[in-house]
């Protein structure tokens, strides 16, 4: 097996770079939070349990300044959640100018 060279690799990339997971069994979360720390150590993940949180970080309700927000590279979205389900955390999203 060919390893890539120090540039491309993966941990390397991700250097402060942010994720957002919106899942709600704590369980998925956990496993996936875990498997993206191996994979970039470097990596800041965050865990959103339903879509009205992900709508808080990603829509940046409940901050006084926008441009002191780091928004995620990267968001790994639950269709299936309980409250707001993932389809209507996208369709407001696209409805947001922000």
């Amino acid at each position: 097996m060919t390893k890539l060279p120090h540039s491309l690799r993966l941990k390397d990339m991700h250097k402060g770079r942010k994720i957002l997971i919106v899942e709600d069994e704590a369980a998925d979360a956990i496993l996936l939070k875990r498997a993206f720390s191996k994979l970039s150590p470097d990596l800041q993940i965050d865990v959103a349990e339903d879509g009205g949180d992900a709508l808080d970080v990603l829509i940046a309700r409940n901050q006084t300044e926008v441009s002191d927000i780091s928004f995620p590279t990267f968001v790994l979205l639950d269709l299936k959640l309980r409250r707001l389900d993932g389809h209507e955390v996208l369709k407001r999203l696209k409805e947001n100018d922000q």
